[in-house]
């Protein structure tokens, strides 16, 4: 039987369920057997050994299993290959554009309320009578909006999940709407006021609800540019303000 049988290989499962397999033994071992062909296949066994060690947690100890190759030159088991996940750029401009521009009528709200501050002083230069607020007043009116953010942000912290991200940035759009129309319509300034603050609800939800339906949809390679990208409306939207307002004051 030893003439027949050159190695026998001892096989055990650790608690992790990975095959730990040992190092073959020789049974060479015999006075009649070559020991240059004991020493050939000790030599090509040590290095065709490939070691991997295990991904470990801190509370397990440290193990280790090891990979054999059988041919003349070692090569590694395990792929370096890495799962790319493919996508068109026509399939995410939508899924992006939507909630952005929740982040650029926000920046725009800042922008445009800047030179709407001066009309709002002046009944002669806007041509609506009541017109020519306090100071106080006029700051009311330029914050209201951004307490209405505060507000919609709490809101949204409460009926996010019960929404979903999709109704809640369309709910957004809903108050987007009407806050805007009714406050250019604005009969009193308490009206103004409590439209600002209708306008403010859609941006606390807007903003709350946009990046998170941006990174649940979009492809992994490019979700972290395209969250970026919707701070970069905001900025856009601010910029746009005040080219609109100095279009109109002028």
């Amino acid at each position: 039987m030893a003439s027949t049988t050159l190695f026998s290989f001892r096989l055990s499962l650790n608690p992790l369920h990975h095959q730990q397999t040992t190092r073959p033994k020789s049974l060479l071992s015999s006075p009649r057997t070559n020991p240059r062909l004991v020493s050939s296949i000790n030599n090509h066994l040590a290095l065709t050994r490939v070691t991997y060690p295990l991904l470990q947690s801190h509370s397990a100890p440290k193990r280790r299993f090891h990979v054999y190759s059988d041919g003349e030159s070692s090569e590694s088991l395990v792929s370096d290959a890495t799962y790319q996940e493919e996508f068109s750029w026509s399939s995410v401009i939508l899924p992006f554009l939507f909630p952005a521009l929740g982040g650029l009528l926000f920046g725009y709200d800042i922008g445009a309320t800047s030179g709407a501050t001066i009309s709002l002083q002046s009944p002669e230069l806007s041509g609506i009578s009541w017109f020519k607020l306090s100071a106080i007043q006029l700051g009311l009116v330029v914050s209201g909006s951004l307490y209405g953010a505060l507000l919609g942000s709490l809101v949204a912290f409460a009926i996010a999940d019960f929404l979903g991200r999709k109704k809640q940035l369309i709910t957004a759009a809903l108050l987007y709407l009407f806050g805007g129309v009714i406050t250019a319509y604005a009969p009193e300034l308490g009206v103004l006021l409590a439209e600002r603050l209708l306008y403010g609800l859609g941006i606390g939800l807007a903003m709350h609800g946009a990046p998170l339906y941006i990174a649940e949809t979009c492809p992994s390679q490019i979700r972290g540019t395209l969250v970026s990208l919707k701070e970069l409306f905001i900025v856009l939207g601010i910029l746009l303000g005040y080219f609109v307002g100095s279009f109109l004051i002028e």
